[in-house]
């Protein structure tokens, strides 16, 4: 492939969908190349629109610099996703953002939970989203993202906020999975409610586990502490 160059910056264009640009990654590129110009194209498709190196085609146009370009034909935002999976570069809410720009419903939905439940850390929210905390992230990169049970998804966010105020380790992976789980499999039977009391007024029943079974266990033990019914929030 033959690599072209340019001055003329007006002639390139962002990808919709790509990720939106970075100030800090895009200054310290400014100031490596200032320490030692390397040669590193772009790569943009037959449009003119930057496929891979947005953030080194803002710092050198910053700079007044030269861009280095090669066009490969038929890319488009399918290989931009393909090339950044591979990368760590890309953080989960940048292919969300990417993939609900591009008007995929389900991601569109998942942002918009996002936002509504910011008090809770974004990895959660997609785990309980997904169905899991973990274990969805290959899915999420390559637009195959799906809600495990849209249904449910405000119930299991709203309790796990329940426990907010009253457990230091309700957004930990094992916690929540637990919760996931018990709304999932006894929601029939399980009362909100009664766990929200439970936990208020006996605060020093739970603890942190290392498993998602072992989190189970502690709620039950809570959810039946002092009750004349129990019942099984296990398979």
């Amino acid at each position: 492939m033959r690599v072209e160059e340019t001055t003329d910056y007006s002639i390139f264009k962002y990808l919709l969908g790509n990720r939106a640009i970075d100030e800090n990654n895009k200054n310290r590129i400014k100031s490596s190349i200032e320490k030692k110009n390397l040669f590193s194209p772009i790569v943009v498709n037959e449009k003119m629109e930057i496929v891979d190196g947005q953030h080194r085609f803002a710092a050198r146009s910053e700079l007044g610099l030269p861009i280095q370009y090669i066009i490969v034909e038929g890319y488009d935002q399918e290989e931009v996703s393909i090339l950044n999976s591979n990368s760590k570069n890309w953080s989960m809410m940048e292919y969300i953002r990417s993939y609900a720009k591009q008007g995929y419903s389900e991601y569109i939905k998942l942002l918009e939970i996002i936002n509504e439940y910011n008090k809770l850390p974004s990895s959660i929210v997609i785990g309980c989203c997904a169905g899991t905390v973990g274990g969805h992230r290959s899915d999420l990169k390559n637009g195959k993202f799906k809600f495990a049970n849209e249904s449910k998804t405000s119930s299991i966010l709203n309790h796990v906020l329940d426990f907010k105020d009253l457990f230091d380790g309700y957004n930990k992976t094992s916690f929540v999975n637990a919760i996931i789980q018990i709304i999932r499999e006894k929601g029939t039977i399980y009362d909100r409610e009664q766990m929200k009391h439970k936990a208020s007024v006996n605060p020093d029943k739970m603890y942190d586990c290392t498993s998602t079974n072992n989190a189970v266990i502690m709620l039950e033990d809570l959810y039946n502490f002092k009750s004349h019914n129990k019942i099984s929030l296990r398979y």
